[in-house]
């Protein structure tokens, strides 16, 4: 994920786009900084999503105080650029049948919640 951001980051460069070039190099940065607290550990894709969806809570909290329709324009494209990083997330309904298949498929009892934990993940 790192590669694409690079990648993305040089590719908004050459686009002259500032702004994702800048929201970019801000997600750039908080890598680097959390692989030098972890003593050199290359960041995991969880881990970096985690700093995106930090930094898009960020940008809410900003845009929460804005009154110029071309800032909060600007920090909303920041946000739809970022959660092209951000896995879609499942509903609960969704969920549920994962679960349910997860159960059935695997013959695992409802009330062994450490097994039904371990296989969920795996998937």
């Amino acid at each position: 994920m790192i590669e694409k951001l690079k990648q993305d980051r040089i590719q908004a460069m050459k686009d002259k786009n500032e702004t994702l070039k800048n929201v970019i190099g801000i997600i750039l940065t908080n890598i680097q900084m959390k692989e030098k607290m972890g003593k050199s550990h290359e960041l995991e894709d969880n881990e970096i999503i985690k700093i995106i969806e930090k930094e898009i809570t960020q940008i809410k909290d900003t845009i929460s105080y804005l009154k110029d329709e071309k800032q909060i324009k600007e920090e909303q494209e920041k946000i739809d650029y970022l959660q092209q990083y951000i896995p879609a997330k499942m509903s609960e309904e969704e969920v549920k049948e994962t679960l349910l298949s997860l159960l059935k498929e695997n013959n695992i009892e409802k009330t062994d919640i450490k097994t039904i934990m371990k296989t969920a993940k795996e998937k």
